[in-house]
Order: structure tokens, then sequence, then C-alpha cells
């Protein structure tokens, strides 16, 4: 959601992606508008990916060279396989699933937003999704080319956080009302994304991204 849409995130997605972690009751802190490569929460150092800081990232730029991203020869999910992992990555794809619902309409207050995201998280979201409809713009998946995701490992800090270390090619299109692409993404990313565990269930509750540089991804390498 766009992208920093987190699959998620081209152009508004492209503007992706989220907040910090924390509760459902817990308060978003300063207000940040998500872009593509960008994190919604800070980003840490660029070998670091277990700490989740405060500070945001400055979105590479839009001219920089890029990674193209042909579909990826590498399995899924190279991390190993748990119960845990499965039921962290249901929680993702159905996340990501109800953003590029709310992001096709587009409607911030799209109510299933709440289901797979913690408060934080959705409320960075809708402030994207907003953005898009001021604009009068939406997010629709590319016709060819589709998104993948790679889960390359799983940490449990603690019983209620897990992070989760993944590579997205995210190819979701921003259209204005014409059906016109004005923005799209042309390379992958690596996230460190967040999913706090509230009322039982696993939630998206923050997003970093983590390359070593605005200019190149490690999860090039396919």
């Amino acid at each position: 959601m766009p992208s920093p849409r987190p699959l998620l995130a081209a152009a508004s997605i492209a503007a992706l992606l989220l907040t910090g972690c924390g509760g459902e009751d817990s308060e978003a802190s300063d207000e940040v508008t998500p872009v593509k490569g960008v994190s919604t929460t800070s980003a840490p150092a660029a070998t670091s990916t277990t700490e989740v800081p405060n500070a945001t990232t400055a979105a590479p730029s839009t001219t920089a060279p890029t990674n193209t991203a042909p579909p990826s020869t590498k399995p899924p999910t190279t991390a190993p396989p748990s119960a845990l992992l499965d039921e962290v990555l249901a929680a993702d794809d159905a996340a990501v699933a109800d953003l590029l619902a709310a992001e096709a309409i587009p409607d911030e207050n799209y109510p299933p937003l709440l289901d797979h995201m913690d408060t934080g998280q959705a409320d960075t979201w809708r402030n994207v999704i907003r953005g898009l409809r001021e604009k009068g713009q939406r997010i629709r998946p590319h016709a060819s080319t589709p998104s993948w995701r790679r889960v390359e490992s799983v940490e449990q800090p603690d019983e209620t956080t897990v992070l989760v270390d993944v590579c997205r090619y995210d190819t979701e299109e921003t259209i204005d009302a014409a059906g016109t692409v004005v923005d799209g993404v042309t390379r992958i990313y690596r996230y460190v994304d967040t999913f706090a565990l509230i009322g039982g269930s696993w939630k998206w509750a923050g997003r970093e991204w983590v390359d070593p540089s605005p200019d190149y991804s490690d999860c090039a390498s396919q």
C-alpha cells in the first residue's frame, strides 16, 4: 500500500509501509505516511533484523537504479517450517488482502482493515488510502506480472511478538480515474514485518525496510 504496499504495496503500497508494533489499544507514535520501501517503524542498521526502533527511514529515490524482479526461483519460504510460521503467514495474507481490497475502492474506512492489523497499522494505511481517494486514484493488481513473497527467517523475541524477515516484489499499480498507470513498483524490497498476538490472534503490527541501501536489495538474488 500501498508499499511503506507491503504483496502489498505498490505505489501506495508503492506508498508502503507501516506503523510500529503495539497492542490493539496502544496509541500510534508520530504519524508517518508510508511509501514503498519506507518503514512504518524505523529502519534498524542494515545488518539488524531484530530491533524495532522509532525513527523513519527516508524513501529511496524513484529515479535510482532498481532491481527488476522476474519470478523467484527460490522456494517461497526458506525459513524452517513451523505451526507458528503458518499462523503468522496466514495473518499476513489476510491483512494484505484486506488492504488491497480497501485500496481498490478506495475506502479508508473499509471495516476489515482491523481484522488482521493492529490499530496503529490500520490507521497508517487509512492515511495512505485517504490520500489515494483524494487524488482520485486507486490500486489494482498488475495484469500479467504476479507479486511474490519469500520468507527468509522468523524470530520470536517474546510470546506476543514475531518478526518475519521477508523479501517482497509487489506489482500492484496505482491508477487514476481514467485507468492510466501513475505509479508502479519495479524492484524487490527486504522488510522485517512485525506481528503481535492480540486477543488470541496474530495481527500485522509493523514493517521495517532493511535493505542495505536505497538503491539495492540483497533480495534481488533469485
